[in-house]
C-alpha cells in the first residue's frame, strides 16, 4: 500500500520488519478459513508494537524496542516465476490506474515544486520488494523465527507439531 508523504526512515520501518515464519496445520487453516481468512492476514493487525517494551537475550540483558513490525508470512518452497512476478506487478500497476481520486504529492525545493512519486510507482515499489525472491547472498528475507500452529481439536496434536517441524526443516 502506498503511502505518498513518508519519508525514507518511514519507508524502511514499513518495508523491511522482522520475518517470522507461520505454519499452520489443516485443521487450524480450517477454523481461520470461517472468517474467509489465512491466519497470517487475521494475526496481521497485530505485527505492530506502538509502545516501547523491553526484551530479553538469552545472555539475560534487556533491550528496549520501539516501533516494532513483525512480518509474518508463511513460507513457499518454490520461489515464484518471473512470469508470475510480471503478471502481479502488472495488476497491481492496473489497480491503481483506476484510482483517480488519489492526490499527488508536492515537494517545495526553493521557488521550485516538484511532484513527488507517482501513486503507482510506490504500490509497484512496495509490491515488488514483498515479491522478491530470496538470495543466497542477502539476510533481509531469512527468518528470523518461526511459529507452529496446530488447533486444539486436532486428534493428535504432537504428530501434528512434528510434522511441521519437520516441514520447517
Amino acid at each position: 500500500m502506498a503511502h505518498a508523504q513518508r519519508g525514507g526512515y518511514a519507508f524502511v520501518k514499513d518495508t523491511f520488519g522482522l520475518p517470522v515464519a507461520v505454519l499452520c496445520s489443516e485443521d487450524a487453516s480450517l477454523i481461520c478459513k470461517k472468517n474467509k481468512l489465512t491466519l497470517v492476514e487475521l494475526l496481521r493487525p497485530f505485527c505492530r508494537l506502538t509502545t516501547e517494551v523491553r526484551i530479553r537475550d538469552q545472555l539475560g540483558h534487556y533491550y528496549k524496542m520501539s516501533d516494532l513490525r513483525i512480518s509474518l508470512s508463511e513460507p513457499h518452497p518454490e520461489p515464484i516465476s518471473d512470469s508470475k512476478h510480471r503478471l502481479l506487478l502488472s495488476q497491481t500497476v492496473r489497480q491503481t490506474e483506476g484510482n483517480v481520486d488519489v492526490e499527488m504529492s508536492y515537494r517545495s525545493f526553493g521557488n521550485v515544486e516538484v511532484g513527488g512519486p507517482t501513486p503507482w510507482y510506490e504500490n509497484y515499489r512496495d509490491d515488488f520488494i514483498q515479491l522478491m525472491n530470496q538470495s543466497d547472498h542477502e539476510y533481509i528475507r531469512h527468518y528470523m523465527g518461526s511459529m507452529l500452529v496446530v488447533s486444539t481439536s486436532n486428534v493428535d496434536p504432537v504428530a501434528a507439531f512434528t510434522e511441521l517441524y519437520q516441514y520447517q526443516k
